[in-house]
């Protein structure tokens, strides 16, 4: 007997799982922090965030070390954890950065090296894979509602 793959046709109930997997994870795919920290706040510990979707993101004290290496002290007041990021659901999809003029500052000058007077409002794949592999916990991405 031949091996054959399962065609879409062998599982009639499979648009439904995905349908139900969505609904159920819904939730976490658009949570967003309900609370922020200012990195001059940050203490000698882990920090919890709490999140829309009623989890918390643990943003681990070495990430946040890291990062307060990375930009100059001036910026501690003004950059906001976690650095969130909302995905939208375009052809390639884009990387919005949350938050206002200072944390585009911030997160371009964490990018570049520079302080840019209006930084751009979004980051390309390649820049977001290293912030994310750079500060893995400080990173918060959500994906964008349609219509919203």
């Amino acid at each position: 007997m031949v091996d054959r793959i399962p065609q879409d046709r062998d599982r009639p109930g499979s648009s439904r799982f995905f349908e139900l997997f969505f609904q159920r994870e819904a939730p976490h795919l658009y949570s967003e922090p309900v609370e922020t920290l200012l990195l001059s706040e940050a203490g000698e510990g882990n920090v919890r965030i709490r999140l829309s979707s009623g989890e918390y993101l643990v943003l681990y004290y070495a990430d946040i070390k890291r990062l307060k290496e990375l930009v100059p002290r001036y910026l501690y007041g003004k950059t906001r954890l976690p650095l969130h990021f909302k995905l939208t659901e375009t052809n390639p999809p884009k990387l919005r950065i949350v938050g206002g003029e200072w944390q585009r500052r911030v997160i371009h000058y964490l990018l570049t090296g520079e302080i840019a007077w209006r930084p751009p409002e979004e980051v390309g794949e390649e820049e977001f894979s290293r912030l994310l592999r750079t500060l893995r916990s400080l990173i918060h991405l959500s994906l964008e509602r349609r219509g919203v």
